[in-house]
């Protein structure tokens, strides 16, 4: 089988606790406005607006709500009131906001107005923190119970789901047809995108992060204390190579060839995704 160029489910950063949304221009990091939106995972910019969802204190007893912002002034176009709360972030595609519910309820949004255009409901009692993933019309998200389910964007219809070990917390990778998710306990897994069917499984008991995806090549953080960073094949799901972290390391992110990890150490750190070593140009490693 031969893997197409990675598309959509790009992971997004991990959750992170926030009391002011700030916005800085891209040249010379001038503030240009602030609002606050307090706890929240990582916002999403598109077509003008910024989307993030508010995160309650207590995720599975209190609402949480749905922001849209004007990304040029920071004022409020619409905000929306969640079914239940929500410990993730939105993902947004195709004129629509779809954000996952802390007990795995799933509702999709129309992006221009914050009209609901359907609502998934769900008996999950176990918290989830699974910002959905959304490629060529199919939301796929993991929840609490350590299942992966793929719904239809458009409609909500719950098209197949997919056991894995343990919880499901990072948002699920697409790459051609393969959906690449980690979990908390059970490794790192690979399974088709039309049918849910498992194509491989790398096992590890101390889980891993999402996937980031570059070609037919996979990176991912797992083992104890996450101190390990891999890289594999999505073709045959064999391990390529180990690197050892200096400390424990974040999910990976994948741009322009170079894959850049942060650690608990707070080390910054830049690999080129085909040769593995450090990128020629700028500085690669630096402590933050």
């Amino acid at each position: 089988m031969k893997a197409p160029p990675a598309r959509g489910g790009t992971p997004r950063t991990r959750q992170r606790s926030a009391t002011l949304g700030v916005a800085l221009t891209e040249t010379g990091g001038q503030e240009r406005w602030r609002r606050r939106v307090g706890r929240s995972a990582a916002p999403v910019v598109d077509s003008g607006l910024v989307y993030l969802v508010h995160h309650p204190a207590h995720a599975l007893r209190d609402a949480s709500r749905l922001w849209a912002l004007d990304a040029a002034t920071g004022e409020p176009r619409w905000q929306r009131s969640l079914p239940d709360g929500s410990a993730s972030g939105p993902a947004v595609a195709d004129g629509r906001v779809h954000v996952h519910g802390a007990k795995g309820e799933l509702s999709a949004f129309d992006a221009a107005s914050g009209e609901l255009l359907w609502h998934r409901p769900s008996g999950d009692t176990q918290l989830t923190c699974c910002t959905p993933s959304v490629a060529d019309g199919t939301v796929y998200v993991g929840t609490g119970r350590g299942e992966l389910h793929a719904y239809d964007a458009a409609t909500g219809e719950h098209r197949w789901g997919s056991q894995a070990a343990g919880v499901i917390d990072n948002t699920p990778s697409v790459s051609g047809p393969l959906v690449l998710v980690g979990d908390s306990h059970g490794g790192a897994y690979a399974c088709w995108a039309e049918s849910g069917k498992p194509y491989w499984h790398i096992p590890s008991r101390y889980g891993a992060s999402s996937v980031a995806i570059g070609g037919t090549e996979g990176w991912f953080v797992s083992g104890k204390a996450g101190v390990g960073l891999f890289k594999v094949s999505l073709t045959a799901g064999a391990v390529l190579r180990r690197y050892l972290l200096d400390g424990s390391g974040t999910a990976p992110v994948l741009a322009d060839g170079v894959v850049h990890i942060g650690t608990g150490k707070g080390t910054l750190l830049a690999l080129d995704a085909r040769t593995g070593r450090k990128p020629a140009r700028g500085r690669r490693r630096m402590r933050v």
